[in-house]
């Protein structure tokens, strides 16, 4: 495809020089802009999107303007844990965002996003935006009610759309759900019931008065994390791994989508806390939370830091591989209510495509920071030794004292959860005592929190390798570098099924950026 090739030759090599270049490359100003969603702009979008969900909650299911038609979208299309996360998230908020904009009758309207980097200057938390507590901008609000009070009232709200719209489909529609285990609608259904529905009261674990994100999430959404994923050195390692086609999974997860991206989605639905009935946003049926459009306007806005961090440096950005390009997203749809025809991947790769970009944010100083000096080939690669779910291994000073904005990386691997109520989050724990349950984020061998998204049946015991920033625990690396032991312990919520902690770790390795 020519756009990989055309960016990875513009890039070229890495300079030297790179890090005191001036400027980033400039670009076409935009048309729209997405704010912070804290900030009074942001707040007035926030007004605009209420009265867009507000409209389209009373829209026939048949039209696929239809707040829970465009939730399908995600639930039968999404990719997760690939390298098309990223890109398709970003076209499926674009041609959203235009209907919106329409139902909204804002014809400057564009996303807020919720930078969740930031504390909230009243708790001093890491929280859901105020506006985002009460009204339409809640799946807990009477205005959902009429529909989701029960699954069997959602299925037979939307079940007749759905058959009408399902008799539409192409073939290769059909061949991409059918690798989701959606290969008939009675399948898709049984997905939503047992895994992704969620009745009114449950439709959103935080809420007012438990609005802000728990203690590991936080970890995972701080800037220091946020740092280590926007200082990712190539485009492999910024996102989730390669993968024959969207519809399927990689089995290697990068640091923003599997820390900052899932921790949020599980913590918002309830994963850890609860044991069953999770809010919408724990599951690929999450767009039905208006929240969810915000959080993926941040991840996004954190794609282009990166992307814009790689240009400053030139750097590739983009793979080159015409795999990537040319991959088909056949689901969107317009502010018609009708199939886009803009379906490979590549029309997605660049903002332009929809015209915006956005208010800065958390990550914004990364832009001109270039780690040029230590090229992949000299970086240590330690693998582990692994003996009743602890791994142990020996690490070289070049591991522990790197230069300075390469940061230590551990590459965990997790098998996927065995059922839905099982697990989802694993706290990495470095030179823990054997056996320690000892997961609070004061603990000085706490390293992290990672978490999958969501649950396919079709994954279970799949080992999927996390990477996982060591800079909270590099005191103790430095202390016991010969005789560093990595466990991953799994987040139980109260009264779930128990998992024993020797079965949650397969392999380890430890890596520098």
């Amino acid at each position: 495809m020519s756009f990989t090739r055309r960016r990875f030759i513009g890039t070229g090599a890495a300079l030297a020089g790179a890090s005191v270049l001036p400027f980033a490359p400039a670009r076409a100003a935009a048309k729209y802009r997405r704010y912070n969603s804290t900030g009074a702009d942001g707040s007035k979008m926030l007004d605009s999107y209420a009265t867009a969900v507000r409209a389209m909650l009373k829209l026939d299911p048949r039209d696929a303007r239809n707040w829970f038609r465009n939730a399908f979208v995600h639930t039968i299309d999404c990719p997760h844990m690939n390298w098309w996360f990223f890109v398709w998230h970003r076209g499926y908020l674009g041609w959203f965002e235009q209907t919106v904009r329409e139902l909204s009758q804002n014809q400057s309207f564009a996303f807020p996003y919720w930078d969740w980097s930031e504390t909230n200057a009243t708790t001093k938390g890491y929280c859901i935006p105020d506006k985002m507590l009460s009204g339409v901008l809640t799946p807990l609000s009477e205005e959902f009610a009429p529909y989701i009070s029960s699954f069997g009232k959602f299925h037979d709200y939307m079940n007749p759309a759905l058959e009408a719209y399902w008799a539409t489909l192409s073939a290769d529609q059909m061949q991409a759900l059918k690798i989701r285990k959606m290969d008939n609608l009675k399948a898709l259904w049984v997905q939503v019931e047992k895994e992704m529905f969620a009745t009114t009261p449950n439709a959103r674990y935080l809420r007012t008065g438990n609005s802000c994100l728990d203690d590991k999430t936080q970890v995972a959404v701080s800037i220091d994390t946020v740092k280590v994923g926007l200082m990712a050195p190539n485009f492999d390692k910024f996102n989730s791994g390669k993968c024959p086609q969207h519809s399927g999974t990689g089995q290697t997860f990068g640091v923003l989508e599997s820390q900052p991206h899932n921790l949020t989605h599980n913590n918002v639905g309830g994963v850890g806390h609860i044991t069953s009935n999770y809010g919408f946003m724990a599951d690929n049926l999450s767009p039905v939370d208006p929240l969810f459009f915000l959080h993926h306007a941040n991840m996004d806005r954190l794609w282009d830091v990166w992307t814009r961090r790689m240009q400053f440096c030139k750097q590739p950005d983009l793979p080159d591989d015409p795999l990537y390009g040319s991959e088909k997203f056949m689901f969107y749809m317009n502010s018609a209510g009708k199939p886009v025809t803009q379906i490979l991947a590549g029309s997605y790769t660049d903002m332009a495509q929809f015209g915006y970009d956005y208010e800065p944010g958390s990550g914004e100083d990364t832009v001109n920071q270039c780690n040029t000096k230590l090229l992949a080939a000299q970086a240590p690669n330690v693998k582990a030794a692994i003996k009743g779910g602890v791994a142990a291994l020996a690490l070289p000073g070049a591991a522990v004292a790197p230069p300075a904005g390469h940061p230590v990386m551990a590459q965990v691997t997790i098998p996927y959860p065995s059922s839905a109520s099982a697990p989802r989050s694993f706290a990495i724990l470095v030179n823990a005592p054997a056996g320690s349950t000892d997961t609070s984020t004061t603990s000085p061998n706490y390293a992290g929190t990672v978490s999958f998204f969501g649950f396919m049946p079709d994954m279970a015991g799949m080992p999927t390798t996390f990477n996982v920033p060591l800079t909270r625990v590099l005191p103790t690396l430095k202390a016991h570098a010969k005789n560093v032991t990595i466990q991953a312990v799994p987040i139980q919520a109260p009264g779930g099924p128990r998992v024993p902690q020797a079965s949650s770790l397969r392999a380890a390795a430890v890596t520098v950026w």
